[in-house]
């Protein structure tokens, strides 16, 4: 059985954890019958997601077999109770997320995840709830994140959330219509906003009211029509 870790634990100190005791009935055929069986719920897993929990582990019945794939490489132990499979194309925003445990993708991010921006986010905007700091143990992840704090009242207003394929977990992002409005309170290039907008309205033009009604919801309507105004 896996210990329930819920702080950063090194690969090292993961592994110590892991109970290879797992009981087993006697007896040559029943033994190789165990190890099919297991081989195969763990396989079955794999063919259908990447993302591997260490609450889940108990589930696999054999962490002698993860523990192996781990050393092996074929397995890779993220932190914070996350491995994932190393075939799968990792998509970092979505690690982010799960390894933070909260944080939901905003602004110019948000634009990028929609294809509504084709700047990459070297620096990565999150909304979090008020007063919350970043952990100072999950640099690999936390640098380069853009704090974002929002009152309870509005902070999950708005939040959709996007596939990875691969994976059943999904990314947490703010809606079009609020990360456009959220883009103008970030100071960026005229030219990424600018696109954003002429993207959003080129795709989905019954979106304006949409739109402005989400912005006088965020307190930003005169700023957003503004904007539109321009681009119209």
């Amino acid at each position: 059985m896996i210990k329930k870790n819920t702080n950063l634990q090194s690969k090292s100190e993961f592994l110590k954890n892991l109970d290879t005791n797992v009981e087993k009935p006697r007896g040559v055929v029943n033994y190789l019958n165990f190890q099919i069986k297991t081989l195969d719920n763990i396989r079955y897993y794999f063919e259908n997601e990447a993302i591997l929990k260490v609450r889940s582990i108990t589930d696999i019945d054999n962490n002698k077999i993860v523990k192996e794939m781990i050393n092996s490489g074929d397995l890779e132990y993220i932190g914070r109770g996350i491995l994932i499979d190393t075939s799968w194309a990792q998509n970092d925003f979505l690690i982010r997320q799960l390894v933070l445990k909260t944080g939901i993708y905003s602004g110019s991010t948000a634009l990028y995840l929609w294809g509504l921006s084709d700047e990459y986010p070297y620096q990565s905007y999150m909304t979090f709830k008020r007063g919350y700091k970043l952990p100072n143990r999950l640099k690999e992840w936390t640098d380069g994140v853009v704090v974002r704090q929002s009152n309870p009242d509005i902070l999950n207003s708005f939040v959709e959330k996007k596939s990875v394929e691969g994976t059943k977990y999904q990314i947490e992002l703010y809606s079009k219509e609020r990360a456009l409005v959220d883009v103008l309170k970030e100071g960026i290039s005229s030219d990424v906003i600018n696109t954003a907008y002429r993207r959003y309205l080129k795709s989905d033009k019954a979106g304006v009211n949409k739109l402005l009604l989400t912005a006088k919801k965020l307190g930003s309507f005169e700023k957003v029509r503004n904007r539109l105004e321009i681009m119209i």
